[in-house]
């Protein structure tokens, strides 16, 4: 059993149907600057924490390769990777997390006739992370959906994604294992989709022994399509998944998907969707999940490909949505400015912000 040390921050990202930038005039300036990376990688995920981890790729085609560092202040120190697979060495690190020494990273590669995702595991201490061969149709095949996510806990690593069982429609799934070795558990019954009510993942964080899933879940009835924002929870290895559909608008017709979430103590912090709007919702170890008022804080999504990511720490939990940038902290919410260009990954390490954008730049700033 792995060190049961705190976890500081997990960030999160999800695609989300978007919209426009919201109105910075009320925002507290932060001052953003532009972090060069060795090498000139292209950035591909973020985890919080103290060191910072950094996962990037180099080069294209053939000759990609993945690195991993931890930043900590100036200093980035690059962490080995190990490869035992074609994919494996040609991977981007896609998710990356930890707990304690222990790191884990998911890699993705397209590749094969179908130019389909390969993915790959990695595990390992900071001195050395390897990749963990997996047959391949424990991620992939033709009953595969997607992988969202990825999560370090006290006893056990999580993947979270969609998959067809072939018994039941496709739903959420999550591979549990050690970083080494992962099993799919298809048929949890808090996870899985029925005939009327069918579930989708978008990202995962660690909350102590457990997890916590933000998702959707669609239901079909009365003559339509309604989309209700869920966290799927479990409070530590072996316990039950539950699932609680998050508080919404209330307003008729009004759909809601939960896409990012992040944890500090028992506490999860998870954003999304409602109606149209961005949404965030504070969720307590037992499940229960409370709405979070942003008055004008709540930009309009409209039209596509705007990124939602939550980053938390000790006391406070950002969320950046929409050119917004939000921080939650004892019940109030304040608007910052938000880094240039668009985010895509959203974290924290002591005083600082980090952020990626679209074009695999990162940028970091020191919270006030």
């Amino acid at each position: 059993m792995r060190s049961r040390g705190a976890l500081v921050g997990v960030a999160v990202v999800a695609a989300l149907l978007g919209g426009c930038r919201a109105d910075e005039s009320s925002a507290h300036p932060l001052t953003w600057h532009r972090l060069d990376t060795p090498g000139a990688v292209r950035v591909t995920a973020l985890a919080s924490g103290s060191p910072l981890l950094v996962a990037g790729q180099v080069g294209t085609g053939d000759a990609a390769q993945p690195r991993l560092w931890q930043l900590t202040g100036n200093d980035w120190l690059p962490v080995p990777l190990h490869p035992v697979t074609y994919y494996g060495a040609r991977a981007a690190l896609v998710r990356v997390a930890a707990h304690g020494g222990h790191l884990v990273a998911l890699g993705r590669a397209v590749g094969g006739a179908h130019g389909n995702p390969r993915f790959s595991t990695w595990s390992g201490p900071s001195s050395g992370v390897g990749e963990t061969a997996q047959a391949f149709e424990l991620f992939g095949g033709p009953r595969a959906i997607g992988l969202n996510g990825l999560a370090a806990g006290a006893d056990q690593d999580v993947v979270v994604g969609s998959w067809a069982p072939g018994t039941a429609p496709a739903g959420v799934t999550v591979w549990t294992g050690d970083g080494a070795t992962y099993q799919r558990r298809d048929t949890e019954a808090g996870l899985r989709s029925s005939a009327s009510d069918q579930t989708s993942a978008s990202a995962i964080a660690a909350r102590g022994p457990g997890f916590v899933v933000a998702g959707t879940t669609t239901h079909l009835g009365g003559g339509r399509i309604t989309l209700h924002a869920t966290a799927f929870w479990t409070t530590a290895r072996g316990a039950p998944w539950r699932r609680e559909l998050l508080p919404s608008s209330g307003s008729e017709g009004g759909d809601s998907s939960a896409l990012g979430v992040a944890c500090a103590a028992v506490v999860c912090t998870v954003a999304g969707v409602d109606d149209g709007r961005l949404a965030i919702w504070r969720v307590a170890d037992d499940g229960r999940a409370e709405r979070v008022d942003l008055g004008r804080h709540a930009p309009r999504l409209s039209s596509s490909d705007v990124v939602v990511s939550v980053a938390a720490d000790g006391d406070s939990a950002w969320v950046l949505a929409a050119g917004q940038l939000l921080r939650l902290r004892d019940g109030d919410v304040q608007a910052f400015g938000a880094p240039s260009g668009t985010g895509v990954a959203l974290a924290t390490s002591g005083s600082l912000l980090f952020a990626v954008t679209s074009n695999g730049e990162m940028q970091a700033a020191t919270a006030p």
